[in-house]
């Protein structure tokens, strides 16, 4: 699917917003698999042809590990380990205000450089496939299942509410103590820090509707505002980058892995889904809401909970993407049972109506530590088998939560008796693997290259160490870069 190219105009009114000041650098990021930012940096004289035409990178940093180990991907191989260019994408130009200080401004007036961002989609280089984009880019990925939702006449809307916890890098311990959740006295404790990368998100135009203090030490939770399209995705992918720079600036230390520490509340990360149908005129109308349902749920929404059901499994792949987020389900108050509920906080998808522009589904499945991308693009490939196929969605769960029973919550049952979620990365590969429409939709390609550098880069690393150990590898592999 063809992205329109990128039109210098969009540097020329970013610098004019900027009072005039040309941007000395630009980084041009793109996300691997993991859903890490990686890149180039190009000087400003460099910079006009570098927009036109992308830049020229290692093409197996698409698919290496968190910590850059490769993985030997047929096609790369067969290719001697080629370079792929990076081409940027269209209206993702922005400002980084936090970036570019110098450390020894000397006899400068100016101690801040300006340094701009712009993400970028990967691109074989002509003549192989003819230079087009490569299949398992995730930010192609989504954009050809959004293009999908646009062709039934569907507007995609969708937030995400992302935890993460802040270590102080001197005591690598959390920058507060205790489960003091919504505390506002933490908050004010705090205060300097989450504003500041409040007002910095804001200034790259992604807005929060909330910040709060978690449940766990050290841990506190942004909620963005809803978006259309693929912005949703774009917002986190960078939130979280510049959550982890600005925290540096502050002698912290952000992390989005699942569980950090044996003792530390797992980081999760919920998504808020809503399609709504285009008309004619203009108008567009919540598919998720009827009037006439008691509880203001349409048939569609339905179907699209109907396919989340369905693809369960195979979904936990990109939802939980990483060894160490097997230490987060199946507990208390985490996703266990594939199931739905109405405003059900214990549900896996909570089918929430309030009112009409308030009628969402929220996923509550994915980790932290999950690529924005590619738990979209699953999500909308999930939900569209359940509205093309009209599949029927089981009951809501109406069970209430007994605490006489949550401390047997965690123990293995049987995954297909009671419909629960893998309890392994491994597991949820396999049934990765063996849904066919995931690998219909996200492509062969991009199913061989995801499953073998998760097989590959984490899964024999960890699977043959102790307990112990695997704690400690696990937090090389992802405490710092997840």
């Amino acid at each position: 699917m063809a992205e329109e190219k990128f039109d210098l105009k969009e540097l020329d009114d970013l610098e004019r917003r900027i009072g005039g000041k040309k941007l000395d650098y630009i980084r041009f990021e793109f996300s691997d698999l993991n859903g890490l930012s990686r890149g180039v940096t190009v000087p400003r004289k460099q910079v006009p042809s570098a927009l036109k035409n992308g830049v020229s990178f290692f093409a197996g940093a698409l698919s290496i590990t968190p910590r850059a180990d490769l993985v030997f991907i047929k096609e790369l191989v067969d290719l001697h380990l080629p370079n792929c260019t990076y081409l940027p994408s269209p209206h993702t130009l922005q400002l980084l205000p936090w970036a570019g200080k110098r450390t020894n401004a000397g006899k400068t007036e100016d101690n801040q450089r300006t340094i701009g961002q712009v993400l970028c989609e990967s691109a074989w280089i002509a003549p192989f496939r003819g230079g087009g984009r490569m299949e398992a880019c995730p930010r192609y990925l989504l954009r050809k299942q959004l293009d999908r939702l646009d062709k039934l006449g569907y507007v995609f809307k969708s937030a995400f509410e992302v935890e993460f916890t802040a270590y102080n890098k001197s005591t690598n311990k959390p920058v507060f103590p205790g489960v003091d959740a919504g505390s506002t006295l933490v908050f004010s404790q705090f205060e300097d820090y989450l504003l500041t990368l409040d007002e910095n998100l804001q200034q790259i135009g992604i807005d929060a509707s909330s910040i709060v203090v978690e449940h766990g030490e050290g841990q506190f939770e942004f909620a963005l505002e809803p978006s259309d399209g693929i912005k949703s995705a774009d917002s986190l992918f960078r939130a979280k980058h510049a959550i982890k720079e600005i925290s540096h600036q502050f002698g912290y230390q952000a992390t989005f892995m699942s569980k950090p520490t044996k003792d530390a509340s797992p980081n999760g990360l919920h998504l808020n889904v809503s399609l709504w149908k285009k008309y004619a005129d203009g108008t567009l109308k919540n598919a998720f809401h009827d009037a006439a349902d008691k509880h203001g749920l349409s048939l569609l929404h339905r179907y699209w909970i109907a396919g989340l059901i369905k693809h369960g499994k195979s979904l936990c792949a990109f939802y939980c993407p990483t060894y160490n987020c097997y230490k987060r389900i199946h507990k208390f108050m985490a996703p266990d049972k594939i199931d739905w509920g109405v405003d059900d906080r214990t549900a896996a998808f909570r089918a929430k109506s309030s009112s009409h522009a308030a009628t969402y589904c929220e996923n509550r499945i994915p980790s932290g530590a999950s690529n924005p991308y590619l738990v979209v693009a699953a999500t909308i490939i999930a939900g569209l088998d359940g509205i093309i196929n009209r599949l029927d969605v089981q009951p809501a769960r109406t069970d209430r939560i007994d605490p006489a029973t949550t401390a047997t919550v965690g123990k293995r049952r049987d995954s297909v008796k009671d419909n629960v979620f893998p309890y392994s990365l491994s597991e949820a590969l396999d049934e990765l693997e063996n849904d066919d429409i995931m690998r219909e939709c996200l492509g062969e390609e991009f199913i061989r290259w995801f499953v073998q550098m998760k097989r590959e880069g984490e899964i024999e690393t960890l699977d043959n160490l102790s307990e112990e150990e695997q704690w400690q590898k696990e937090r090389e592999l992802y405490f710092e870069f997840i």
